[in-house]
C-alpha cells in the first residue's frame, strides 16, 4: 500500500477539511467525465492567466483525451482526483522528471497541473491533491517537488506558498511579433 492510499491525505489543514471529499487515481473508466467536468474547464481558466490561447472545445476535449489517457498508462505520472459525493471537483496531475545528464541525477516531482472548481475553493481541496502528490514523489523516490504558476495567479500562488513552495526561478515570455 502506498503512502497515498494508507491515509496521509486526510491529516492536513487548519479545519477547513470537507470530509466527504475523496481522492484517488484517475481511472480509465472515468476519462469522459474528467475531461468534461474538471480537465476543459481548468484549461479554459488556464487560458485567461497567460499568454494561452485556447483551440476550439472539441479540439480541446480531443487533445486532452489523447494527454489524459497517456498519462493513465505511464507509471511516471500521476493523475489525482478529488470527488464530493461522487462528483469530481478538482484534480492534480504530476510526473517524475529527470536532469540533462549535465546535472547530478536527482529525480524531480513536478506538479503539471492543479484544478479545484470555484464551488469547492478555499475549503481544503487544493492542499490535500498537493499532498497526494507529495505522498506519490515519496513512493517513487522524488526527493523533490516542483511546479510553475503564472505570475497573475494570486490564489495559486497563496496555495503553493502555504504548502510550502518557495520561488527559485521566474519565466518570462515576449512575443515576437510586437502586434501580439
Amino acid at each position: 500500500m502506498d503512502a497515498f492510499e494508507s491515509g496521509i491525505v486526510g491529516a492536513i489543514i487548519n479545519g477547513r477539511i470537507n470530509p466527504s471529499v475523496e481522492f484517488a487515481h484517475l481511472r480509465p473508466a472515468d476519462l469522459d467525465t474528467f475531461l468534461e467536468q474538471l480537465w476543459v474547464p481548468a484549461q479554459q481558466e488556464t487560458a485567461a492567466f497567460g499568454p494561452h490561447t485556447l483551440l476550439n472545445p472539441e479540439l480541446v476535449r480531443a487533445e486532452g483525451e489523447t494527454h489524459v489517457s497517456a498519462r493513465i498508462d505511464d507509471n511516471e505520472s500521476v493523475i489525482f482526483v478529488a470527488r464530493d459525493d461522487a462528483v469530481p471537483v478538482g484534480y492534480a496531475a504530476a510526473e517524475v522528471q529527470t536532469p540533462p545528464p549535465i546535472f547530478e541525477q536527482h529525480r524531480v516531482c513536478h506538479v503539471n497541473e492543479l484544478f479545484v472548481r470555484p464551488s469547492a475553493r478555499r475549503q481544503g481541496v487544493g492542499m490535500r491533491l498537493l499532498a497526494a502528490i507529495e505522498a506519490w514523489a515519496v513512493d517513487t523516490e522524488c526527493p523533490r517537488l516542483t511546479l510553475t504558476v503564472d505570475s497573475d495567479n494570486q490564489p495559486a500562488r497563496a496555495l503553493y506558498a502555504a504548502a510550502g513552495y518557495k520561488s527559485s526561478r521566474h519565466t518570462m515570455h515576449k512575443p515576437v511579433d510586437p502586434e501580439q
